[in-house]
């Protein structure tokens, strides 16, 4: 206190303007939320502005440590909170002499030295809110007035402000005053606040125990007051920090409001501890040393230990790391000499290579030691320590198990001085794959089988697990075309195969696969992706993965195809004749093809025959449409093909007049071809120079090397109609013989006319493919000399002579004639 002569600097602002602030130097790690059940404060009291009020570090609700957020400190968990709101000081000051605490302060009474009572006359020990009248019994409290018991009551309303309360509940908020304001201006060093039983409070044996409070001081231009916080253990004082100063380094006029903690200390592991409290104030001045507090607490600041697997989930024989995390509470206080053992569960073991590791070690004290032996099933670490200020540190070491299984690890496998962790899980599991054979419609023949395998080596190697359908149509039997599921290794290959099996043409069928992993631990894996026998995909199963492929076989429509001609292959066709051509389509699958399109290429058809419009004729009638397109010269079918069906689509052309060459006709890979039938043209003549036709003659025609002679014979006619054999010209010795195929032929006189002489030599000839008429030179035959005719029998000379005699006789009248004309034009 200041007392009578309490004097304010010349640079403060008058009492009723001066601002708290609250102090950094505290941590909000274990206050408890104030009650909000407190009288309603008077209407002056309430007009107190706490705007003014500058709050660097509200308090936060205290919680117990619980696992989940490893290197996240949390707020320790309180064991005693004193808030002294218990009872209401609305209408009069309480002395803490006469006060009970609430369940939460475990509803303990309380002692101070005599001066830090009402009854040492220096405005000390009262519980008051901010509307408390001032106890007029105490002189240290009537002393300078109005200023010094208003002083008190603001305190109060910042203390609540700072614990973060609202406005309206810090106007009822409730403190413990420590004014020191004795007109002697001095006062006795001594304990302000105590616990007046020692066994109320139970502790945990092992577990780290700290002090905290609210302190508020007015006018720090004067004496700081010094506090000391004790944690009482089993009855015996143990001093946890001294010189705890609300003012800090602050010596100005503005209310200081902080939190103020202690260090750590951990209860001996083996014993049995309750706990109390007390403060102690090392001031000895009344001038300054003008305090009052609230929330004292004990808290239970014991570090929380996380464990985790990674990964958690590995196959058997393989490693995974546990980490110990142990992770400090909000103070950060040092938390030194702990230790941790984890017995395992069964089937659960050190590692081979245990690799022991980690980031927590020894700051001081007992050293730091790890215990981690191969094959074993227990781990074990003492001597760590966490320093002030270290929010957390790791412990690893790996594990291994060699069976298949869940193993939890837990509190229950913890024996520590730390608060323990919630269960981590380990899952040791194999891969397994499942191949199956599904069918999307039914088989392209009942007796169509299918085998699938699981291989190791690839596509050819060895298969670890096979099997093959049974079933006809769409079915697969059940149990059947599987391999079930088989237990894979970690990182070895296994390729998905199908094989034929009876009368299977796997070429007959569209083939996909889908794999899915139950537990969603594999990438990468097909779906509905085209699935090529010839070149199967491979999977390299993650531990714990169930994958499920299934390849499923659609029959496909078996389609062929044909080209024929009415007349034959390679016929030959002559101009004026129709050709019927006919394509067809056979769908031999079992499922039908829905829409199957194809044309048929007239190019070199129609170059020497015309199209001969409407007769196309579709069947079966009306399935699909086909059309001629004359630009493109291309016959379309365009329609559905049933199951085990044909259909056909037939035309016909005409061979144009003077056509020569073939006929071509393709229709997808198929051809046929038909030669046009070529002519070939001569005349039998005499020698004269005037080549006079001569009918009556015959031939023989012979292609060559080797072919059937035709006989020819001259057609003397009315028409070419009424020529019936190979000779079509109707007049006498002008011959024309039809549909020959081009080439080498001979052609061979076997009759001469009458009178001439038979000219039996053969003569070459070739017919070409170029024109349709090859013309071939006269044939000349010579005409017959007049025969020698015997001297005896028949006629006798006598017949010769008067013949002879006669022409003669003629010969000379017609040369008389001949130059009695010649004179007459002379």
């Amino acid at each position: 206190m200041l007392g009578r002569h309490r004097t304010t600097p010349s640079d403060a602002p008058p009492a009723s303007r001066r601002r708290a602030r609250h102090r950094a130097d505290g941590r909000g790690w274990f206050s408890t939320r104030r009650r909000t059940t407190k009288i309603a404060a008077t209407v002056a009291a309430a007009a107190i502005a706490l705007s003014s009020l500058t709050i660097l570090s509200p308090a936060t609700i205290a919680e117990a440590t619980t696992p989940g957020t490893p290197g996240v400190a949390q707020p320790g968990t309180p064991v005693y909170t004193e808030d002294f709101s218990n009872q209401s000081a609305a209408g009069g000051a309480i002395s803490i002499l006469n006060y009970t605490g609430s369940a939460a302060a475990a509803n303990m009474k309380y002692t101070a030295d005599p001066q830090y009572t009402p009854a040492g006359n220096q405005c000390n020990g009262w519980i008051l809110g901010p509307s408390t009248p001032l106890p007029a019994s105490d002189s240290g409290c009537t002393n300078n007035q109005p200023v010094g018991w208003q002083q008190i009551q603001q305190l109060a309303r910042e203390l609540g402000a700072a614990q973060g309360q609202t406005a309206a509940q810090a106007a009822t908020n409730q403190a413990l005053s420590e004014y020191t304001n004795n007109s002697s201006g001095t006062i006795a060093a001594g304990t302000e606040f105590k616990t007046a039983s020692s066994n109320a409070i139970p502790a945990v044996a092992g577990h780290y125990y700290a002090v905290s409070a609210y302190f508020a001081q007015a006018n720090c231009f004067a004496a700081h007051a010094k506090e000391t916080f004790s944690l009482i253990i089993n009855g015996v004082p143990t001093a946890l920090s001294s010189g705890l100063d609300p003012c800090g380094t602050y010596t100005g006029a503005v209310d200081q409001i902080t939190k103020l903690q202690s260090a750590a200390i951990q209860i001996p592991v083996g014993t049995t501890a309750s706990l109390g409290l007390s403060l102690y104030n090392a001031t000895a001045s009344g001038s300054g040393n003008d305090v009052a507090f609230d929330l004292p607490q004990i808290v239970d600041v014991t570090p929380q230990i996380d464990k985790s697997f990674s990964p958690a989930l590995i196959a058997p024989g393989q490693t995974s790391t546990v980490t110990l995390t142990v992770t400090n509470t909000a103070d950060l206080m040092a938390k030194n000499d702990w230790s941790i053992t984890d017995a395992l569960p069964a089937g659960l073991a050190i590692a081979p290579t245990p690799a022991v590791g980690g980031t927590c070690g020894q700051v001081t004290g007992a050293a730091y030691v790890t215990t981690a032996v191969a094959g074993t099933g227990t781990f074990t670490a003492t001597g760590g320590d966490l320093a002030a200020g270290q929010t957390s540190c790791t412990i690893t070491f790996n594990v291994t198990a060699a069976a298949e299984g869940t193993y939890t690890n837990g509190p229950g496998n913890i024996v520590s001085n730390l608060n323990p962790p919630a269960n981590a899980v380990l899952v040791v599991r194999a891969p397994r794959i499942t191949l199956t054979k599904a069918l999307g419609a039914p088989r392209e023949a009942a007796t169509d089988q299918f085998t699938v395998a699981l291989k190791t080596g690839g596509a050819s190697g060895s298969a670890v697990a096979s099997g093959t359908t049974i079933g006809t149509g769409a079915a697969v039997t059940a149990g059947s075309g599987t391999t079930g599921a088989y237990v894979a290794t970690v990182g070895t290959a296994y390729t998905l195969t199908e094989a034929a099996s009876g009368t299977t043409s796997l070429a007959n069928y569209a083939s996909t696969i889908t794999c899915t992993d139950s537990f969603g631990l594999q990438s990468g894996l097909p779906n509905g992706a085209a699935y090529n026998p010839a070149s199967p995909p491979s999977i390299t199963p993650v531990a714990g993965a169930n994958i499920a492929c299934v390849i499923t076989n659609t029959a496909q429509p078996i389609m062929s195809w044909n080209k024929v001609v009415d007349k034959g292959a390679g016929t030959v066709v002559n101009p004026g004749d129709t050709v019927k051509y006919t394509i067809s389509v056979t769908n031999a699958g079992s499922v039908a093809n829905p829409s199957f399109s194809a044309f048929d290429d007239l190019t070199n058809v129609v170059n020497n025959a015309t199209f001969n419009a409407g007769s196309i004729v579709v069947s079966p009638a009306g399935t699909g449409t086909a059309t001629y397109d004359a630009t493109s010269k291309h016959l379309t079918w365009t329609g559905p093909v049933a199951a085990n069906a044909t259909v056909s689509v037939s035309y016909t052309v005409t061979v144009n007049a003077g056509a020569f060459g073939q006929l071509k006709n393709a229709f997808i890979d198929k051809s046929v071809v038909n030669p046009i039938g070529a002519s070939l043209q001569w005349r039998k003549v005499d020698a004269t120079a005037a080549k006079n036709v001569l009918a009556g003659a015959s031939w023989t025609l012979t292609a060559q090397p080797s072919g059937t002679p035709i006989t020819v014979t001259d057609c003397v006619a009315a028409s070419a109609a009424s020529c019936t054999g190979a000779d079509t010209d109707p007049a006498g010795g002008q011959f024309l013989v039809r549909g020959l195929t081009p080439g080498g032929y001979q052609l061979v006189e076997t009759k001469a006319p009458v009178g001439f002489v038979l000219n039996s030599t053969p003569i070459a000839v070739t017919v070409s493919a170029t024109t349709q008429t090859t013309v071939l030179p006269d044939v000349v035959n010579q005409q017959q000399t007049v025969p020698v005719i015997p001297l005896t029998g028949g006629l006798g000379t006598d017949y010769l002579v008067i013949t002879g005699g006669g022409l003669l006789a003629v010969m000379a009248g017609l040369g008389l004639w001949q130059f009695l004309r010649r004179r007459r034009l002379a």
